[in-house]
């Protein structure tokens, strides 16, 4: 995986996107979905300008509960915890149409506590294009709870 991403690099790619599911942070969401095994396996420079990290979506159970939303919670500051430590210049947030109202407020605390201690990491939202207005207002509304 790495040797993919060192070569993205040199055919002229200005990022990468690399999964914070990471085996290290027992999240418990799925199995990891990167290859990585070390922050050493990228120098320190490619991990700052070069690599964008993807938060993993909110586990199925995450709208069952006050326990779900807790696991949820838990595993967005894991791994945004990684992405600071990693020293990535930004991360992508699950898409606010994978979302629940009941999430959101989470999704929202986890970026605002990640923001005041972490200043540099940027959050990338995203947010579909919406067919329906009903859709879009609901995105929106998303969205800017999470703003």
């Amino acid at each position: 995986m790495c040797d993919a991403i060192q070569e993205s690099f040199q055919v002229g790619l200005d990022f990468v996107l690399v999964s914070l599911n990471h085996e290290k942070l027992s999240t418990g969401v799925g199995p990891p979905h990167t290859s990585i095994s070390s922050d050493l396996d990228l120098q320190a420079q490619s991990w700052t300008s070069q690599v964008v990290g993807v938060a993993s979506d909110a586990p199925d159970d995450a709208s069952s509960g006050d326990q779900g939303v807790a696991s949820a919670a838990r595993v967005l500051e894991k791994e945004l915890g990684w992405a600071t430590y990693l020293g990535l210049q930004a991360v992508v947030l699950p898409s606010v149409a994978g979302l629940s109202d009941a999430i959101t407020p989470v999704v929202a605390q986890s970026v605002s506590q990640a923001l005041g201690s972490k200043t540099f990491l940027q959050m990338w939202v995203q947010v579909p294009v919406a067919s329906g207005a009903s859709d879009h207002e609901s995105y929106y509304r998303r969205w800017h709870t999470i703003r």
